[in-house]
């Protein structure tokens, strides 16, 4: 029944037990699973990760939507000044025909009277129309209106050159009375011109058809003897705007000033569309501004809108992009980013479960038999094989477990030995006493003997209060042993909240590597969009400066006739501006770049902090296990003290035989003498009555210790 007593007995340390080791105080706090740990620390990075990705879609976004909105507002500014830049040509040529002055005299019909000079004059200037008509492509028809009397000079095939004027006609409509009088027409030079969207009235004098011209430029002469006329072919306008890219649902617009538009939809023309009616391409026309952006909503749809105006023939571009157009490429890069996160974020779950479970598992195990051995069951066996640190601690656990079941058996062993002894004690204090008995009447005359026997013991007595006192040494030490068992689980189980921190940081080394090298590719990748960039602008820059150049030395050729090539000269200056422009922006990019590689160094450096902190934590598993051994070495050394303990027990118990051995010699001395030594023999039945209570007290001391060991179990029950 003790011993079972003592088997249901604990000698737990409770979470939050303080305990001092080398003079140091440890405090056990063990609150949170294992592997709710190790899936937080699994989860932070996949945390950051998701951050990551999240921050590079929308940069990446960002510079593309930016990248877009530049391209094309450049590219719709390019059209207009490539459009301006025709129109111009037109309109200086028609200029310089406009003011000759015999092509002035002949529409005012001052050759009648020499019809040979009025025929000369005629055939040269249709011929020289046609000759501008067909060395521009941006001209479709040419065609000179004079009064009656003179007659119509034009490029069209289907024209009757032998048709007579018909100015006064014109001038009398409504077409005619604002290209002639209104005084937002009146060029520089006084004379009326005009560029309209179609001159129907014209048209119907004509024959000709609105549809085969995009925009006409007209001017009265100088004398108002006759309208000079110019169609800019609409073909070649859409040729021109082709250039943009209109598919996926893109809307280009080229929009005259008084409303007449060439509409591109999805690579073709269309009438489906008008931007001249929409609000936010009114407001454009009514700003101050010749170009500029705004994010519009047509459709129930989100379009980016950019434009491009001409102050020199009021016409209009305007250039609609659907939204979705413009990030379908960070679209895509979102999506990829998300897959590449979701599969990141599931294998690190998946790779942290697996290794939480494995840690667990082999956690489970050692707690299981520790909690066996720590309620007095020294049988219990750990699996010690592998390289692993759960078997490393498994072998040093089992060591330990194994030497406490060695002592316990040791300690069981001198016990037996000293409740054997006190029995003997026991046994022969009874013997004495039953022999005093006989011999009261006798031992008077031994008085001196039985002194002696007194004397003996007495010292037995103290012997075997000594034997006592060393027996509680016993205890003490075996407890010191247990409570340094207990600081060997402490340690062991740091050591492992070190190994698990160490697991964590390689973790975050090898996420951080794995974004350093995203970057670099990244980089990698814009380093060669930029040097496309750089040459295209370079190879620009190169042919508008010999383009300049030839327009400066032809300009100053030609002297007076030369001022159309001056026209060229400012138009080419502004297309190097906008190089100039182009190429700041791509100075912002090498910029962006610049600051990338920054992040990416820093991003390294990161790596290398954890790289060191890992450093440092296994240098703290090292201390901790040195730990182990120097708590080993105490374990040890209380045995060697328990073992010399014993050692002293048993001299002890020899001299405590001896003393019996002189009672008993004495005894017999006084047997010979009984009759005399009778007071002697009383006195000698006290010291026999304090002896028999010694060893009264001896057996309650043995039968705790005996219930202190019964609580452990060093083999197994059959």
């Amino acid at each position: 029944m003790a011993a079972k007593a003592g088997r249901n007995k604990r000698f737990n340390v409770k979470a939050g037990t303080k305990a001092k080791i080398k003079g140091k105080e440890m405090d056990f706090q063990l609150n949170v699973n294992l592997k709710v740990q190790l899936l937080v620390g699994f989860l932070v990075p996949i945390f950051f990760v998701i951050l990551v990705g999240v921050i590079s879609s929308k940069k990446a976004e960002e510079g593309m939507v930016a990248n877009f909105e530049e391209t094309a507002r450049t590219s719709i500014e390019t059209q207009m000044q490539y459009l301006d830049f025709g129109m111009s040509m037109v309109s200086a040529e028609a200029m310089q025909m406009r003011l000759d002055t015999e092509l002035q005299s002949l529409a005012n019909g001052l050759f009648k009277n020499d019809l040979s000079k009025a025929s000369s004059i005629y055939r040269k200037n249709a011929s020289n129309i046609k000759v501008r008509q067909r060395s521009n492509e941006l001209i479709n028809a040419i065609y000179i209106i004079p009064k009656s009397g003179s007659k119509v000079m034009s490029t069209l095939e289907s024209s009757d050159q032998s048709a007579d004027g018909y100015y006064e006609k014109w001038a009398e409509t409504e077409e005619g009375q604002k290209v002639i009088y209104e005084k937002n027409v009146i060029d520089w030079l006084g004379k009326s011109t005009a560029w309209v969207g179609s001159h129907p009235q014209m048209d119907a004098l004509t024959g000709y058809h609105q549809d085969d011209y995009a925009i006409s430029y007209m001017s009265a002469f100088p004398n108002r003897a006759a309208v000079f006329i110019v169609d800019i072919s609409k073909e070649a306008v859409k040729k021109s705007l082709s250039k943009v890219d209109t598919s996926d649902g893109s809307i280009l617009g080229f929009v005259t000033g008084d409303g007449r538009e060439l509409v591109i939809k999805n690579e073709e023309i269309t009438e489906e569309f008008a931007f001249y009616d929409k609000d936010f391409f009114r407001n454009c026309l009514a700003a101050e501004e010749l170009q500029g952006t705004e994010y519009v909503i047509y459709d129930g749809q989100e379009y980016f809108f950019t434009f491009a105006k001409s102050e020199k023939t009021g016409a209009a571009l305007g250039y609609l992009v659907p939204v979705r157009h413009v990030t379908k490429g960070a679209e895509a890069i979102k999506s990829i980013t998300v897959m590449l996160v979701a599969v990141a974020c599931i294998v690190a779950v998946i790779i942290g479960f697996l290794i939480s479970l494995n840690i667990s598992a082999g956690m489970s195990g050692i707690i299981k038999r520790l909690k066996k051995a720590a309620e007095g069951d020294l049988t219990v066996c750990l699996k010690t094989k592998g390289k692993s640190e759960f078997s490393i601690l498994s072998r040093y656990i089992m060591n330990v477990i194994t030497n406490m079941k060695g002592l316990i058996q040791q300690v069981e062993g001198i016990a037996m030995l000293v409740k054997n002894a006190a029995g003997g004690v026991e046994e022969v204090s009874a013997k004495i006493e039953e022999s005093s008995q006989g011999i009261k009447a006798t031992l008077a005359e031994i008085d001196k003997g039985v002194s002696l026997q007194a004397s003996d013991a007495g010292d037995c007595l103290n012997q075997m209060d000594s034997l006592s006192r060393k027996i509680e040494d016993i205890g003490g030490s075996i407890e010191q042993a247990a409570r340094g068992s207990e600081a060997t689980k402490g340690i062991v189980e740091k050591s492992i909240e070190t190994m698990e921190a160490l697991s964590g940081k390689t973790q975050a080394t090898i996420e951080v590597t794995d974004r350093v090298k995203e970057d670099i590719e990244e980089l990698a990748r814009k380093s060669m969009v930029i040097g496309e960039f750089v040459e295209t602008i370079n190879d620009i820059a190169e042919e508008t400066n010999l383009l300049s150049l030839n327009a400066s030395i032809e300009a100053a050729r030609a002297g007076e006739a030369g001022k159309g090539f001056a026209v060229v000269a400012e138009a080419i200056r502004k297309l190097a501006d906008g190089s100039s422009e182009a190429a700041s922006e791509i100075n912002k990019v090498v910029d962006e770049i610049v600051k990338q590689t920054k992040d990416t160094v820093s991003t390294a450096e990161r790596a290398g902090e954890i790289v060191g902190e890992q450093a440092l934590l296994v240098k703290h598993t090292t201390e901790d296990f040195r730990d182990i051994a120097e708590s080993t070495r105490q374990m040890l050394d209380t045995i060697r003290r328990i073992s010399g303990d014993i050692e002293s027990i048993d001299a002890q118990r020899q001299d405590t035989l001896d003393a019996v051995s002189s009672i008993s010699a004495v005894s017999e001395e006084t047997a010979t003498a009984s009759g005399e030594v009778f007071n002697i023999s009383q006195k000698q039945m006290d010291v026999v009555e304090s002896l028999k209570q010694a060893s009264a007290e001896l057996k309650e001391k043995m039968a705790e210790l005996e219930g202190a060991l019964a609580a452990f179990k060093t083999a197994e029950e059959k």
